[in-house]
């Protein structure tokens, strides 16, 4: 799995363009079990915010702060019980 710099913020410049205008601002990280996606969502070419797509459709959106390690939190959460 992709793992920035830890004290750092996560740069999206190099991800794909899915708003069109002109910059990257969606990476997909490697995962063999769900989508996993940093978005940027104000045009500054770091990510605001950690998706999760999960099996059986399970959403997940993690706004990603400085007292917050969304994929330490994404690693260690138990699955949801699903039915």
């Amino acid at each position: 799995m992709f793992r920035p710099d830890e004290a750092g913020p996560i740069g999206t410049g190099s991800g794909a363009d899915t708003n069109h205008d002109g910059l990257g601002d969606t990476v997909s990280l490697a995962d063999p079990t769900r989508v996993l996606l940093l978005v940027d969502t104000d045009a500054d070419e770091l990510a605001d915010e950690l998706v999760s797509l999960a099996p059986h459709g399970v959403l997940t959106t993690i706004p990603l702060t400085p007292d917050l390690d969304p994929l330490a939190q994404m690693c260690t959460e138990p699955p949801p019980d699903l039915p």
